[in-house]
């Protein structure tokens, strides 16, 4: 796999430099996002970048076109926003699903847990004219008192996902549960949305420790059924809320580095992944399998769920037969901080973490410099897919810069 850092592009004061820096990159587009969302901008008369006399996203469009995809036009491409971690605080979901519906560029939006959402947040999801996917996350499932909005798992299922998919938009593995898949198709590109419900306390019991993940055996199987008819979908991405790290240490590589990955990532090495009595392999295992087609056979992991000090076990067995190539990535949240990077054990699985979206710095995980209003306070991922030549470009929009003045701009995988 290569790893390289999406160059901006040089420019001789072209239309699409509307910073004027002398390039093109993600800054120009989050100028104009600026523009859209707040009416005034220094660089305002810059803003109309293919000069049809007002701003709108065909303007962001033709950046995009330029930065990401010059030369690639005939390219089959697919792109989707990716959120998480709202803690029923508007700052971040509001912009976000002004982006997704005002710009063509983008088919959908997935939100990765940690929803907390208040009444209006759901209006304005319901509100949304293309689609937004939903898992819960620790908070969402948890409902001690803890936390205004939190549903519980049986409460988020009923309060927030059937109302936000009543028509069948999404399909269910369970009556009670949280896990799904959709598919969304646009330009002939297919991507299967696979969401994990990692908190399955309705089907496994409650763990004593809230931020204990919990599979169970029914989706379990239910996903490796789903992967097994995954293979004629163009791209396959799984939403979960917590992190996977490496299986010794419940934790990322430390000794991997990109523009992507968190400055405090280092101090708080440990709260990258947290899954108490579970296996933090499993899902990567399966996962490994549909990718290689070598099947495990009577595999076990523990479930995250103990009886009587006994830890539960999943009995895994995989029937993939073949190799496949279209595993994008996971998507998660959790930590509050950034975190980019293939998985230490599973050197061909992307994990794509993304910081707290709320207020401020979020909490003392998060190395972005944010204001409590404007363009600086949000944290949303562009994710860029082309299938023709198997590039995913992660471009962040809204809070970049970081505690030691570099920015987070964007980045290229492969797949």
């Amino acid at each position: 796999m290569i790893v390289a850092f999406l160059p901006c592009v040089a420019t001789a004061q072209m239309a699409e430099d509307v910073n004027r820096d002398n390039f093109i990159n993600s800054g120009d587009i989050t100028t104009i996002y600026r523009y859209m969302l707040h009416g005034a901008d220094q660089f305002a008369d810059n803003c109309d970048v293919n000069g049809d006399g007002v701003v709108t996203a065909r303007d962001i469009t033709s950046i995009y076109d330029y930065m990401l995809w010059r030369d690639t036009s005939n390219d089959r491409r697919m792109s989707f926003l990716h959120i998480s971690d709202t803690h029923s605080v508007d700052v971040t979901l509001a912009p976000a699903l002004e982006i997704l519906n005002s710009d063509p560029t983008f088919s959908f939006m997935i939100l990765t847990g940690d929803f907390l959402p208040t009444e209006t947040m759901i209006q304005e999801v319901l509100a949304s004219e293309k689609p937004v996917f939903v898992i819960p996350g620790n908070h969402d499932a948890w409902n001690e008192g803890d936390v205004t909005y939190s549903y519980g798992q049986q409460g988020f299922r009923e309060q927030v996902l059937n109302r936000l998919y009543p028509n069948g938009e999404v399909n269910f593995g369970d009556d009670i549960a949280n896990f799904f898949y959709a598919d969304v198709t646009q330009n002939d590109c297919t991507i299967r949305v696979i969401g994990l419900d990692l908190y399955d306390f309705a089907n496994m019991g409650k763990p004593v420790v809230m931020n204990s993940v919990v599979f169970s055996q029914k989706q379990i199987d239910w996903l490796i059924d789903v992967l097994e008819n995954s293979g004629d979908k163009d791209g396959v991405i799984i939403m979960t809320h917590n992190g996977f790290g490496n299986s010794l240490q419940n934790t990322r590589d430390p000794n991997y580095v990109n523009e992507f990955i968190s400055i405090n990532a280092y101090a708080w090495w440990d709260t990258y992944n947290y899954f108490g009595d579970g296996d933090a392999i499993l899902i990567p295992s399966i996962v490994e399998a549909y990718m290689t087609g070598d099947d495990l056979t009577d595999a076990q992991f523990k479930s995250g769920h103990k009886v009587n000090k006994v830890s539960q076990m999943i009995n895994v067995t995989t029937h993939f037969n073949e190799p496949h190539n279209n595993f994008i990535a996971y998507y998660g949240g959790h930590v509050h901080f950034d975190v980019v990077e293939y998985l230490s054990e599973y050197p061909n699985q992307l994990m794509s973490i993304i910081a707290y979206g709320g207020r401020g710095k979020g909490n003392n995980l998060n190395d972005l410099i944010k204001t409590n209003t404007g363009v600086d306070s949000y944290t949303i991922n562009a994710s860029n897919i082309n299938f023709t030549t198997h590039e995913h470009k992660i471009v962040r929009l809204g809070s970049q810069r970081k505690d030691d003045g570099t920015l987070r701009e964007s980045i290229l995988f492969n797949f």
